[in-house]
């Protein structure tokens, strides 16, 4: 598996941005995949919030994983966030979420962030609490979960 930077690779911007429509949705800021993809432009980074990594399998894209500056008037303690943990269906269950999380969390450490939080399924809470992340919250069917860096 290797690992880069979506601001690297911009022109795989459509690909991130249809998968993302098409696991989570719409939302009042994003309602198509174009509007997506403009709003992921956003993390073309490297050093700086917010950052798009992205993780291939044979020079294939096979997920993604961001780290973000949120600002939600729900959690105004929690600052800095992952998000966009994404694998492909053919990809699951093979270690690639972890091995970006790892990556991901190894960039917030040289980026001097204190804590990691995430918004998450039941489903999903096993794979973050294997990372060391603890559940702080529940929310209908939603867990937010942090770890200390």
């Amino acid at each position: 598996m290797k690992l880069a930077y979506l601001a690297d690779h911009p022109d795989l911007l459509p690909t991130v941005a249809e998968w993302f429509f098409n696991q989570w949705g719409a939302s009042e800021f994003t309602p198509t995949v174009e509007a997506l993809a403009e709003k992921l432009k956003l993390s073309a980074n490297k050093n700086q919030l917010p950052i798009m990594f992205l993780s291939f399998v044979d020079d294939q894209l096979i997920g993604t994983a961001e780290l973000k500056f949120r600002n939600i008037a729900e959690y105004p303690d929690y600052r800095y966030w992952l998000d966009g943990v994404f694998i492909s269906e053919q990809h699951r269950n093979l270690g690639y979420a972890t091995e970006l999380i790892n990556f991901a969390e190894e960039k917030a450490k040289t980026l001097n962030i204190p804590a990691l939080y995430l918004r998450c399924t039941e489903a999903n809470t096993g794979l973050y609490q294997k990372h060391g992340y603890r559940i702080v919250e529940q929310t209908d069917d939603k867990f937010i979960m942090v770890l200390a860096i």
